[in-house]
Protein backbone atom coordinates (compact mmCIF):
# COMPACT_ATOMS: atom_id res chain seq x y z
CA UNK A 1 0.00 0.00 0.00
CA UNK A 2 1.32 3.33 -1.04
CA UNK A 3 -0.10 5.38 1.22
CA UNK A 4 1.17 6.73 4.97
CA UNK A 5 -1.03 6.90 7.90
CA UNK A 6 -0.40 7.45 11.69
CA UNK A 7 -1.98 5.04 14.37
CA UNK A 8 -4.42 6.85 17.84
CA UNK A 9 -4.59 4.14 20.34
CA UNK A 10 -4.01 3.73 24.03
CA UNK A 11 -4.11 0.17 25.36
CA UNK A 12 -4.30 -3.37 25.05
CA UNK A 13 -7.14 -3.56 22.25
CA UNK A 14 -5.23 -1.20 19.98
CA UNK A 15 -2.09 -3.43 20.64
CA UNK A 16 -4.31 -6.58 18.74
CA UNK A 17 -5.35 -4.08 16.38
CA UNK A 18 -1.82 -3.46 15.31
CA UNK A 19 -0.37 -6.56 15.53
CA UNK A 20 -3.57 -8.17 12.89
CA UNK A 21 -2.47 -5.07 10.80
CA UNK A 22 0.97 -5.84 10.84
CA UNK A 23 0.28 -9.21 9.48
CA UNK A 24 -0.74 -7.75 6.77
CA UNK A 25 1.76 -5.83 6.32
CA UNK A 26 0.32 -2.23 7.31
CA UNK A 27 3.09 -0.51 9.84
CA UNK A 28 2.07 2.78 10.64
CA UNK A 29 4.71 5.43 10.37
CA UNK A 30 3.76 6.73 13.56
CA UNK A 31 2.32 5.89 16.72
CA UNK A 32 0.12 8.54 18.62
CA UNK A 33 -0.81 7.20 21.85
CA UNK A 34 -1.12 8.48 26.24
CA UNK A 35 0.74 9.08 28.81
CA UNK A 36 2.49 7.13 31.03
CA UNK A 37 0.75 6.48 34.01
CA UNK A 38 1.10 5.40 38.01
CA UNK A 39 -0.05 1.65 38.03
CA UNK A 40 0.38 -1.33 40.91
CA UNK A 41 0.23 -0.99 44.23
CA UNK A 42 3.39 1.42 44.28
CA UNK A 43 1.66 3.39 41.50
CA UNK A 44 4.88 3.71 39.42
CA UNK A 45 4.61 5.57 36.32
CA UNK A 46 4.57 2.69 33.54
CA UNK A 47 4.47 2.77 29.89
CA UNK A 48 1.06 1.56 28.36
CA UNK A 49 0.85 -1.41 26.00
CA UNK A 50 0.67 0.62 22.31
CA UNK A 51 4.42 2.70 23.50
CA UNK A 52 5.69 -1.10 24.58
CA UNK A 53 4.75 -3.01 21.16
CA UNK A 54 6.47 0.17 19.35
CA UNK A 55 9.38 -0.14 20.58
CA UNK A 56 9.81 -3.80 19.67
CA UNK A 57 8.91 -2.87 15.98
CA UNK A 58 11.03 0.62 15.98
CA UNK A 59 8.11 2.61 14.70
CA UNK A 60 8.20 6.54 16.25
CA UNK A 61 5.81 7.21 19.13
CA UNK A 62 4.20 10.19 20.77
CA UNK A 63 2.81 10.22 24.31
CA UNK A 64 1.28 13.88 23.98
CA UNK A 65 -1.40 15.22 27.29
CA UNK A 66 -2.13 17.87 24.54
CA UNK A 67 -3.42 16.42 21.45
CA UNK A 68 -2.66 20.08 19.89
CA UNK A 69 1.01 20.12 20.89
CA UNK A 70 2.05 17.41 17.72
CA UNK A 71 -0.59 19.23 15.35
CA UNK A 72 3.00 20.36 13.72
CA UNK A 73 4.63 17.19 13.43
CA UNK A 74 1.37 15.26 12.13
CA UNK A 75 1.50 18.38 9.36
CA UNK A 76 5.02 17.41 8.58
CA UNK A 77 3.91 14.13 8.25
CA UNK A 78 1.67 14.50 5.15
CA UNK A 79 -0.28 11.25 6.09
CA UNK A 80 -3.01 10.30 3.71
CA UNK A 81 -5.22 9.03 6.74
CA UNK A 82 -5.25 8.30 10.51
CA UNK A 83 -6.54 5.48 12.09
CA UNK A 84 -8.03 5.06 15.65
CA UNK A 85 -9.05 2.05 17.47
CA UNK A 86 -9.39 2.47 21.31
CA UNK A 87 -7.86 6.15 21.69
CA UNK A 88 -9.72 7.40 25.01
CA UNK A 89 -9.53 10.97 24.05
CA UNK A 90 -11.19 13.31 22.20
CA UNK A 91 -9.22 14.34 18.98
CA UNK A 92 -9.97 18.26 17.54
CA UNK A 93 -11.04 19.27 14.42
CA UNK A 94 -7.71 20.49 13.88
CA UNK A 95 -6.29 17.02 13.28
CA UNK A 96 -9.00 15.48 11.52
CA UNK A 97 -9.55 18.23 8.96
CA UNK A 98 -5.51 16.98 7.94
CA UNK A 99 -5.33 13.80 6.72
CA UNK A 100 -6.49 14.29 2.70
CA UNK A 101 -8.49 10.40 3.04
CA UNK A 102 -9.95 10.91 6.83
CA UNK A 103 -9.76 9.50 10.07
CA UNK A 104 -10.67 5.85 10.18
CA UNK A 105 -12.39 4.38 13.51
CA UNK A 106 -12.54 0.87 14.47
CA UNK A 107 -15.55 0.72 17.12
CA UNK A 108 -16.69 -2.11 19.06
CA UNK A 109 -20.62 -1.96 18.43
CA UNK A 110 -22.75 -2.48 15.84
CA UNK A 111 -23.46 1.83 15.47
CA UNK A 112 -25.51 3.72 15.92
CA UNK A 113 -25.62 1.38 18.69
CA UNK A 114 -23.64 1.39 21.85
CA UNK A 115 -21.96 4.76 20.83
CA UNK A 116 -19.84 6.03 23.52
CA UNK A 117 -16.68 4.53 26.27
CA UNK A 118 -18.35 1.31 27.46
CA UNK A 119 -19.86 -0.86 23.95
CA UNK A 120 -18.50 -4.06 24.73
CA UNK A 121 -19.64 -3.74 28.93
CA UNK A 122 -23.24 -2.05 27.89
CA UNK A 123 -23.58 -4.97 25.19
CA UNK A 124 -23.21 -7.83 27.50
CA UNK A 125 -25.51 -6.23 30.01
CA UNK A 126 -28.45 -5.73 27.48
CA UNK A 127 -28.12 -9.37 26.13
CA UNK A 128 -25.29 -9.30 23.64
CA UNK A 129 -27.44 -8.55 20.31
CA UNK A 130 -25.73 -5.60 19.29
CA UNK A 131 -21.56 -6.55 19.82
CA UNK A 132 -20.25 -5.93 16.69
CA UNK A 133 -17.20 -3.89 14.62
CA UNK A 134 -17.97 -0.85 12.50
CA UNK A 135 -15.47 0.80 10.59
CA UNK A 136 -16.48 4.67 10.47
CA UNK A 137 -15.43 8.03 9.50
CA UNK A 138 -14.49 10.59 12.48
CA UNK A 139 -16.24 13.72 12.79
CA UNK A 140 -16.70 16.34 15.40
CA UNK A 141 -19.23 14.27 17.22
CA UNK A 142 -19.38 11.30 19.62
CA UNK A 143 -18.55 7.67 17.42
CA UNK A 144 -21.08 9.72 14.75
CA UNK A 145 -19.61 9.72 11.64
CA UNK A 146 -20.20 7.96 8.38
CA UNK A 147 -20.02 4.62 8.11
CA UNK A 148 -17.50 1.72 5.65
CA UNK A 149 -18.66 -1.35 7.12
CA UNK A 150 -20.03 -3.08 10.04
CA UNK A 151 -20.16 -7.08 11.09
CA UNK A 152 -21.98 -8.38 13.96
CA UNK A 153 -20.50 -10.59 16.56
CA UNK A 154 -22.68 -13.96 18.18
CA UNK A 155 -22.61 -13.30 21.40
CA UNK A 156 -21.82 -16.59 22.69
CA UNK A 157 -21.39 -16.00 26.57
CA UNK A 158 -18.19 -14.37 25.94
CA UNK A 159 -16.63 -12.34 28.49
CA UNK A 160 -16.17 -8.58 28.13
CA UNK A 161 -12.21 -9.55 27.53
CA UNK A 162 -12.61 -11.97 25.23
CA UNK A 163 -15.44 -9.74 23.17
CA UNK A 164 -12.43 -7.19 23.30
CA UNK A 165 -9.52 -9.82 21.87
CA UNK A 166 -12.04 -11.08 18.95
CA UNK A 167 -13.24 -7.51 18.06
CA UNK A 168 -10.24 -6.05 17.74
CA UNK A 169 -8.66 -8.67 15.39
CA UNK A 170 -11.65 -8.54 13.22
CA UNK A 171 -12.18 -4.76 13.35
CA UNK A 172 -8.35 -5.08 11.92
CA UNK A 173 -9.40 -7.37 9.19
CA UNK A 174 -12.33 -5.94 8.19
CA UNK A 175 -10.33 -2.44 7.59
CA UNK A 176 -7.68 -4.56 5.88
CA UNK A 177 -10.51 -5.19 3.67
CA UNK A 178 -12.18 -2.52 2.71
CA UNK A 179 -8.97 -0.29 2.54
CA UNK A 180 -8.59 -0.68 -1.05
CA UNK A 181 -11.91 0.11 -2.36
CA UNK A 182 -11.74 3.24 0.28
CA UNK A 183 -8.71 4.65 -0.90
CA UNK A 184 -9.61 4.36 -4.57
CA UNK A 185 -12.94 5.69 -3.86
CA UNK A 186 -15.12 3.10 -4.93
CA UNK A 187 -16.79 2.67 -1.35
CA UNK A 188 -19.17 5.25 -0.66
CA UNK A 189 -19.36 5.99 3.31
CA UNK A 190 -23.10 5.81 4.66
CA UNK A 191 -24.52 8.07 7.25
CA UNK A 192 -25.62 6.78 10.26
CA UNK A 193 -29.23 7.20 11.87
CA UNK A 194 -29.05 9.34 14.66
CA UNK A 195 -33.10 8.16 15.76
CA UNK A 196 -31.80 4.36 16.49
CA UNK A 197 -28.34 5.94 18.06
CA UNK A 198 -28.01 4.36 21.85
CA UNK A 199 -25.40 4.83 23.85
CA UNK A 200 -23.02 3.19 26.03
CA UNK A 201 -21.29 5.73 28.77
CA UNK A 202 -18.25 4.40 30.88
CA UNK A 203 -18.75 2.14 33.41
CA UNK A 204 -18.17 2.01 37.31
CA UNK A 205 -17.17 -0.78 39.67
CA UNK A 206 -20.33 -0.36 41.68
CA UNK A 207 -22.51 -1.23 38.59
CA UNK A 208 -21.03 -4.64 39.09
CA UNK A 209 -22.35 -5.33 42.29
CA UNK A 210 -24.53 -8.19 42.47
CA UNK A 211 -27.22 -9.83 44.72
CA UNK A 212 -27.70 -13.50 45.06
CA UNK A 213 -31.17 -12.69 45.21
CA UNK A 214 -31.66 -11.18 41.79
CA UNK A 215 -32.06 -12.42 38.19
CA UNK A 216 -29.84 -15.59 37.44
CA UNK A 217 -29.57 -14.01 33.76
CA UNK A 218 -29.36 -10.57 35.02
CA UNK A 219 -26.26 -12.05 37.58
CA UNK A 220 -24.69 -13.83 35.07
CA UNK A 221 -24.18 -10.87 32.53
CA UNK A 222 -22.81 -8.67 35.48
CA UNK A 223 -19.91 -11.20 35.80
CA UNK A 224 -19.25 -11.52 32.04
CA UNK A 225 -19.05 -7.88 31.78
CA UNK A 226 -16.91 -7.49 34.43
CA UNK A 227 -14.42 -10.31 33.38
CA UNK A 228 -11.04 -9.75 33.75
CA UNK A 229 -11.37 -7.17 35.64
CA UNK A 230 -12.73 -5.70 37.28
CA UNK A 231 -15.29 -8.59 38.63
CA UNK A 232 -18.62 -8.20 39.60
CA UNK A 233 -19.13 -9.08 43.34
CA UNK A 234 -20.87 -9.44 46.04
CA UNK A 235 -21.01 -9.67 50.00
CA UNK A 236 -21.36 -12.44 52.79
CA UNK A 237 -21.52 -12.46 56.35
CA UNK A 238 -18.22 -14.30 57.91
CA UNK A 239 -18.02 -16.03 61.06
CA UNK A 240 -18.08 -13.02 62.81
CA UNK A 241 -20.88 -11.28 61.19
CA UNK A 242 -18.66 -8.64 59.62
CA UNK A 243 -19.78 -8.27 55.67
CA UNK A 244 -17.00 -9.84 53.27
CA UNK A 245 -16.34 -8.38 49.94
CA UNK A 246 -16.49 -11.53 47.08
CA UNK A 247 -14.82 -11.10 43.47
CA UNK A 248 -16.44 -13.66 41.08
CA UNK A 249 -13.76 -14.41 38.92
CA UNK A 250 -15.85 -17.79 36.97
CA UNK A 251 -19.21 -18.73 36.83
CA UNK A 252 -22.08 -20.68 34.45
CA UNK A 253 -25.22 -20.09 34.10
CA UNK A 254 -27.76 -23.75 33.38
CA UNK A 255 -31.59 -24.61 33.67
CA UNK A 256 -31.65 -20.39 34.41
CA UNK A 257 -29.41 -21.26 37.62
CA UNK A 258 -26.37 -19.21 38.56
CA UNK A 259 -23.67 -22.01 39.62
CA UNK A 260 -20.34 -19.70 41.14
CA UNK A 261 -17.11 -21.68 40.40
CA UNK A 262 -14.22 -19.59 41.23
CA UNK A 263 -13.80 -16.57 43.51
CA UNK A 264 -11.49 -14.25 45.45
CA UNK A 265 -12.64 -12.97 48.82
CA UNK A 266 -11.27 -9.20 49.65
CA UNK A 267 -7.84 -9.80 50.57
CA UNK A 268 -7.31 -13.66 49.89
CA UNK A 269 -6.28 -15.78 46.99
CA UNK A 270 -8.49 -17.17 44.44
CA UNK A 271 -10.12 -20.27 45.12
CA UNK A 272 -13.32 -22.03 44.90
CA UNK A 273 -16.53 -20.78 45.91
CA UNK A 274 -17.83 -24.08 47.12
CA UNK A 275 -14.62 -24.26 49.51
CA UNK A 276 -14.74 -21.38 50.93
CA UNK A 277 -18.30 -21.17 51.69
CA UNK A 278 -17.62 -24.57 53.68
CA UNK A 279 -14.76 -23.11 54.91
CA UNK A 280 -16.64 -19.43 56.31
CA UNK A 281 -20.33 -21.15 57.15
CA UNK A 282 -21.86 -17.55 55.50
CA UNK A 283 -24.88 -16.47 55.55
CA UNK A 284 -25.94 -14.52 52.50
CA UNK A 285 -26.72 -10.95 53.49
Amino acid sequence: MNHRFAFFGSDDFSVKVLIELDRHNLEPELLITTPDKPKGRGLKITPGSVSLWAETKNIPYLKPADLKTILPTLNQGNFDFLIVASYGKIIPPSILKLPRLGVLNIHPSLLPKLRGAAPIERGILEGGQNIGVSIMLVDEKMDHGPLLAKQKIDFKNQTAGQLKDQTAVLGAQMLVKILPTWLSGELKPEPQIDSQATYAPKISKNEFKISLKDSAQSNYLKILAALPKPGAFFFIKNKSGEDLRIIIKDASLKDDKLIIKKVTPAGGQETDWDKLIRRLGPIYS
